[in-house]
């Protein structure tokens, strides 16, 4: 697999990259990025073209370079929820990392912090996250400016 990926943690990052990608070009681009991040920043679209592996004269992100992305950026924190390599997590699993990381905050806070993550991350309010989503939330919180990783921050 491209990128260093098993096959399971390449099938999630596919399913995400096949939303934003040009399907002339089979690479996602500035304008495809910006298409599905209304809100995007330009900084924040440079930064996620650069975690990317995307250069000027190639501003777009391939599939080895989402990839790499994915295992340098995304896979590391993932499993910190997913300790049993499922590819989903719960909702409880979701607030019970939050708790354990975070050393200030009392339980509601913790859990006013999951309810607002977890409606990014379980967007059909399944009670089960996947990689996928995983995935997609980090894509947009870089290209929208923003910390991917904030909610672990005291």
């Amino acid at each position: 697999m491209g990128g260093g990926l098993r096959k399971p943690e390449s099938e999630h990052a596919r399913k995400v990259f096949k939303v934003l990608y040009d399907n002339e070009k089979k690479t996602i681009t500035i304008d495809k990025l910006k298409e599905a991040y209304p809100d995007y920043t330009k900084e924040g679209v440079i930064k996620l073209l650069r975690i990317c592996s995307a250069t000027k004269k190639h501003p777009e992100i391939t599939l080895y370079g989402w990839e790499h992305m994915i295992r340098n950026r995304v896979l590391w924190t993932w499993y910190s929820f997913d300790e049993h390599e499922e590819f989903e997590v719960t909702r409880e699993r979701i607030e019970e990392v939050i708790g354990t990381t975070r050393t200030t905050g009392t339980d509601e806070e913790v859990h006013e912090i999951a309810t607002e993550l977890l409606s990014f991350l379980d967007p059909d309010n399944s009670g089960k996250v996947e990689l996928s989503n995983f995935i997609a939330y980090y894509v947009r919180t870089i290209a929208t400016g923003k910390k991917p990783w904030a909610f672990l921050d005291d």
